[in-house]
């Protein structure tokens, strides 16, 4: 079995680049302070071995990162497939991704936010450099998701005991549901509150955009 460190020196990787790929691939997880092997690392053939020192991971002597890697890609669903369960564009579904604040538009990319990652996404970097996103296909049950492509956007009122004189209870509508899970939190020059530093970052972009343009002389 080999350590972490001896196991990128055997593939010719420095050790910080194998276990930023090792975290991406969810084979090991950070916690406290250390990091430790995940369900799917265990299940890839690493060990946690235990020394006076305290514990860390080890791996099979055999154990071949890009074919695991390889694996794990094509059992990955993108934006593209997504956009065809839901019948719009992968432009669009990248967007609704992100304001339910599972991706961010950075300058690389489309890149992985701490939820995604916990709602069972994983970052990939194409060949020009640009980073994006893949997703398990259990994202396509996700409640979140489903609601704001499938539940209606105008409140329906429930009326089933017209006799009463309780106000009748009204369903929540898609956009209401959906700040009640994840809470806008960041706010744009212009006032508005959004879920993501993208949302952020894009608005405060075409904010002052609109202010440069309507300072030139017409």
């Amino acid at each position: 079995m080999l350590s972490t460190t001896r196991l990128a020196h055997s593939l010719e990787l420095e050790p910080k680049e194998l276990f930023r790929r090792l975290d991406e691939g969810n084979l090991i997880e950070r916690k406290e302070n250390k990091w430790i092997l995940s369900e799917a690392g265990r299940k890839a053939g690493g060990t946690m071995q235990q020394t006076d020192n305290g514990e860390y991971i080890v791996w099979p002597k055999d154990f071949n990162l890009s074919r695991y890697e390889k694996k794990l890609h094509k059992s990955l669903i993108t934006a593209t497939d997504i956009g065809q369960r839901f019948n719009t564009s992968a432009q669009k579904i990248n967007k609704t991704l992100s304001s339910l604040g599972w991706v961010e538009l950075q300058v690389e990319g489309w890149c992985l936010t701490k939820l995604g990652k916990s709602q069972g996404g994983f970052e990939f970097e194409a060949s020009n450099g640009k980073k994006y996103v893949k997703w398990s296909a259990d994202v396509l049950q996700d409640r979140g998701l489903l609601e704001w492509f499938e539940a209606p956007e105008e409140k329906v009122a429930v009326t089933s005991d017209q006799s009463s004189n309780k106000p009748a209870p009204t369903e929540l509508s898609n956009r209401e549901k959906l700040n009640k899970r994840y809470p806008p939190k960041y706010s744009t020059q212009d006032g508005h509150v959004v879920r993501s530093l993208s949302e952020k970052n894009i608005d405060d972009y075409l904010f002052r955009a609109a202010e440069h343009l309507q300072r030139l002389p017409h």
